[in-house]
């Protein structure tokens, strides 16, 4: 193959590893890659850091280390793929669980209602890319004196309002593993305005070469994680960020769409939050109405998007999963959420007819 026919992205990376030998210093520093993501992270999702990770599961590891949530207890969200409580598990944490709301994700009162002299957190999950009410639950936290932490791996881009999703938490994690909104294979991002939080993330999870230029040598310790970004991840999340984004703000404005034509027609449950919010492409998700089937929702569907159809999930709170109980070994609380019980029975997402990719894959990236 002519270099000339070699996509420009895939040449970067080529000259990024055959560069000189302070590349590798320019990477332990957490420069040139590394450092425009993080820029482009924090100008885009506002916010005062972006520290770039590994994956989202070692940050949200790391995020709770941090913060010192070690044997203590945590409220959270009984929807969610296992790697969201891998953390809070292996540093002893108690989940307890809160109802949801019709985006299956913790509702605010519900945590309120949850919270015992014991909880130190409250872990909220973006359930298939769908955003919580960061900001009803913002106003607990602070209420009761908690952390707010966001697990928005599913759901960057994500938006409330005009702002984006991940507003008002102490730290929000976000991912760029396959099939998220920025994918570049694997990888990840905490994202904060706590000064101190940070600091503290980088002595935990960066090479003591950027500890000493972010914190000083009195902050430096060899003794921390690797949990640096790969650099050729950096690359390509970073070429892919501004088309992502453009990519989503599009389908956005379909979802919107079809949605408001099902709501409009009482065939799906809706909230002042729903309509107020908009979720990431990752796998978004509906609850039919009272009465409603899955046939007279592909009827309204295939009226104004005949190439869509809809899927049921089927959806188990984690408390009522005994496997997952055996190996959290006694640290999920046993619950009873009525309204997650309720809408784990009617629950859908959305994919193309033919089982075709259900949304536009980058194919020119430059």
């Amino acid at each position: 193959m002519s270099d000339s026919a070699i996509p420009p992205i895939v040449q970067r990376m080529a000259e990024y590893l055959n560069g000189p030998e302070d590349t590798m210093q320019e990477h332990l520093l957490g420069n040139g890659p590394t450092a425009a993501l993080e820029r482009r992270l924090r100008d885009y999702f506002g916010v005062r850091y972006a520290l770039a990770l590994a994956n989202a599961t070692s940050a949200l590891f790391a995020v709770q280390l941090a913060f010192g949530l070690q044997g203590t207890e945590i409220v959270t969200g009984p929807f969610a793929y296992g790697a969201s409580f891998a953390g809070a598990l292996h540093l002893r944490n108690r989940l307890r669980f809160a109802d949801v709301d019709a985006g299956l994700n913790i509702e605010a009162e519900a945590v309120r209602a949850t919270v015992t002299p014991r909880t130190r957190a409250i872990l909220s999950l973006d359930f298939n890319g769908t955003p919580a009410n960061t900001t009803a639950l913002r106003k607990v936290a602070d209420d009761c004196n908690l952390l707010l932490l966001v697990d928005a791996a599913q759901s960057a881009g994500a938006m409330i309002g005009n702002a984006p999703a991940t507003k008002g938490a102490d730290a929000t994690v976000i991912s760029f593993t396959f099939g998220k909104t920025i994918a570049a294979g694997e990888g990840g991002a905490i994202l904060t305005d706590n000064r101190e939080l940070y600091e503290r993330l980088i002595a935990l999870t960066q090479h003591p070469l950027r500890q000493k230029r972010d914190l000083s040598l009195k902050g430096f310790d060899e003794f921390n994680f690797n949990f640096r970004l790969h650099p050729l991840a950096a690359i390509w999340a970073d070429a892919v960020f501004n088309q992502s984004i453009e990519s989503l703000r599009q389908w956005q404005q379909e979802w919107r769409q079809v949605t408001n034509h099902l709501a409009s027609c009482g065939l799906i449950v809706s909230s002042e939050h729903f309509f107020n919010s908009l979720p990431s492409r990752f796998r978004p998700t509906i609850i039919s109405a009272d009465g409603t089937n899955i046939y007279d929702l592909n009827e309204a569907l295939h009226s104004i998007a005949p190439q869509l159809c809809l899927q049921p999930l089927a959806l188990i709170p984690v408390y009522a999963n005994r496997f997952q109980q055996r190996k959290a070994g006694g640290l999920i609380q046993k619950s009873h959420c009525p309204v997650a019980e309720k809408y784990s029975r009617s629950a859908f997402t959305f994919r193309l007819i033919l089982d075709k990719q259900p949304w536009t894959a980058f194919k020119d990236l430059r």
